[in-house]
């Protein structure tokens, strides 16, 4: 062993600049291509984690339909509002979605795909706000999707302040329209209650300024992980 690498070492010593580089190709060439794609994994697992940003909160826009400004003050704004670096943290928007009750609407099948997409954030607990018109508003709360907020906005709650500005709407506590659909029941029966769930946000100036027509509302998911910082957005908002 010790006379082939004696050996190696002379032919090598022997050889001109351009056959030492053939060399080194030749026999080390699978070595340098694994360490150089171990290199770009590294820099890549390294910048992915500088420019990684935590999402603070979840915002679904339905029915809705925000311009580059608007969405300005709804994300970077916020977080500034809130002393939350934008390098680190962003605010994330769902938008374009549809809801409908109506099972004729033109848009039915868009309406359909937005309330399984809506669904599955839910569950996941990737939804924290919805801004709502009125039609979006009712099924939200219909399916007691939204938040009560009556204790936020109480006396003596954090978000007093948007007490005047409470909207209260119906949820669905128990429908047997299917039973009856399908012979199990003879009268239908449906139990609701009013519950104070949204803020009615019309009048608040940042979207005043937009040019919304007609009543807009915004409510925080009952199963969102991150209400405080729901309830500072709301307060946010009006400011």
């Amino acid at each position: 062993m010790d006379n082939e690498r004696i050996a190696l070492k002379k032919s090598l010593r022997e050889m001109g600049l351009s056959q030492k580089i053939s060399y080194f190709f030749s026999y080390y060439t699978i070595h340098f291509v694994l360490v150089l794609i171990a290199l770009a994994i590294l820099a890549g697992s390294v910048i992915r984690f500088a420019v990684k940003k935590e999402t603070v909160l979840y915002v679904a826009l339905t029915n809705t339909a925000i311009g580059s400004s608007l969405e300005t003050d709804m994300t970077e704004n916020f977080l500034a509002y809130a002393d939350l670096p934008t390098r680190r943290n962003d605010v994330q928007l769902y938008k374009e979605l549809y809801i409908s009750s109506d099972p004729a609407a033109e848009n039915h099948e868009y309406a359909y795909a937005s309330g399984l997409k809506i669904m599955a954030a839910i569950n996941a607990g990737k939804i924290d706000l919805v801004m709502m018109n009125r039609e979006s508003y009712d099924f939200f709360s219909e399916k007691g999707y939204l938040l009560d907020l009556s204790s936020f906005t109480a006396e003596n709650g954090p978000g007093k302040e948007l007490a005047p500005y409470l909207s209260e709407n119906e949820v669905i506590l128990s429908d047997n329209s299917l039973e009856v659909a399908l012979g199990e029941a003879q009268e239908t029966e449906i139990r609701t209650e009013t519950v104070r769930n949204a803020i009615n946000v019309s009048s608040f100036p940042i979207f005043l300024r937009a040019g919304f027509d007609g009543d807009l509302y915004m409510g925080i998911i009952a199963n969102s992980p991150r209400t405080e910082t729901a309830c500072l957005y709301l307060r946010y908002l009006l400011s």
